[in-house]
């Protein structure tokens, strides 16, 4: 499994908990100031994005759920490490059914 996360600057806590929590492969990191390469392209690869809200601007996240939604890949907006992992549950419901 792929993880795009897109947002902060230092995320490899959230990086081992990704790679722990739902096996992934690979986490891809887009920091705030490499968004523009990211546009409407999504890397190839990805089955989950996360975006951390409190580090992006609302026009960012349009884009970004635009892109998952064309290619079906979910996603999941977070602000913090601790709001993840109350979220993670029904993450791993989707990938586990």
């Amino acid at each position: 499994m792929g993880v795009l996360v897109v947002g902060g600057d230092k995320i490899d806590p959230l990086r081992t908990f990704l790679k722990e929590t739902l096996k992934a492969k690979t986490v891809i990191h887009y920091p705030a100031e490499k968004l523009n390469r990211l546009k409407a392209h999504l890397p190839n690869g990805i089955d989950l994005v996360v975006v951390l809200i409190n580090c992006i601007n609302q026009n960012t996240m349009k884009t970004i759920k635009s892109a998952a939604r064309r290619r079906r890949i979910p996603f999941l907006y977070t602000h913090s490490l601790g709001h993840l992992k109350r979220c993670i549950g029904d993450v791993q419901y989707i990938f586990c059914h």
